[in-house]
């Protein structure tokens, strides 16, 4: 809200209207960009070097389907719903804030090498957006008007470009109830038990990339939870997680400029 000054001409003896101007500004552009450090700090994956800089838009041609599998009891769950996700009936029932402070969390890089891989885009899917099925089950539609969908490239890497090209992206989930990370791993066609990992590209789906037409493609993504405990423990010990609580407020009623009350 913004509130635009007005001069006033005082005159004696005559009635004064005096105008007060009101302006909303409802634009979202840039507004997922407020959370960008918590989620930086939440999630720890800033250990490549994201470029900074004039970016584009790029647009799915397409909308696209993501349909995400939990391991539970040895097995993949398919479909997969909240429950096997970690939440209870209750939590999904009342949508319980754990979940919708939960997200999706989307990044793509230019490689599949975590040695020398950079990251050209991160967006996020959170829970007030994704938790709006009454059926409970995991299966998106990422559509072209989600905004989820919007990869912002930045220009340095465009330049480096021409015409088409292939990018990588990696689907994960932050679990606020938990405080920790779900890495997916996802292939190109449903099945009850995926391969196992056998090198860094398998965490990876692969993007459809045209820099002259400001678009992508992406085929469907079957994204299935990585349950190898070593290096999902090492990524979650990155992890900077905090419990929310009632702050302790002071006791004092008068507050002093030095930041502190007096006590009673």
């Amino acid at each position: 809200m913004q509130f635009l000054k007005e001069k006033i001409l005082f005159k004696p003896q005559q009635t004064q209207r005096i105008k007060f101007t009101l302006t909303a500004d409802n634009s979202f552009t840039g507004l997922q960009e407020n959370i960008d450090d918590f989620v930086a700090e939440q999630t720890g994956l800033s250990i490549n070097e994201s470029n900074d800089g004039e970016k584009y838009r790029y647009s799915p041609i397409n909308s696209f389907n993501i349909n995400v599998y939990y391991e539970t009891g040895g097995t993949y769950q398919i479909p997969s719903t909240y429950e096997d996700a970690g939440f209870t009936t209750g939590e999904t029932s009342t949508r319980d804030e754990v979940l919708l402070r939960s997200f999706y969390l989307m990044q793509v890089y230019d490689s599949t090498s975590s040695q020398n891989q950079t990251l050209l885009h991160t967006s996020y899917y959170n829970g007030f957006e994704f938790f709006t099925d009454n059926s409970n089950t995991l299966n998106y539609t990422a559509t072209t008007a989600l905004e989820f969908t919007d990869l912002h490239i930045i220009n340095d890497f465009i330049n480096t470009i021409s015409g088409s090209t292939t990018l990588y992206g990696k689907l994960s989930f932050y679990n606020a109830k938990t405080g920790e990370l779900v890495l997916f791993s996802p292939y190109s066609a449903s099945t009850a038990s995926p391969p196992a990992l056998e090198s860094d590209s398998d965490l990876y789906f692969e993007i459809s990339f045209s820099a002259d037409s400001f678009s992508y493609e992406i085929d469907t993504i079957y994204a299935y939870e990585i349950t190898n405990d070593d290096y999902v423990d090492k990524i979650n010990n990155t992890l900077n997680s905090f419990t929310n609580q009632k702050p302790t407020y002071p006791t004092g009623n008068t507050f002093l400029n030095t930041g502190k009350y007096i006590e009673d």
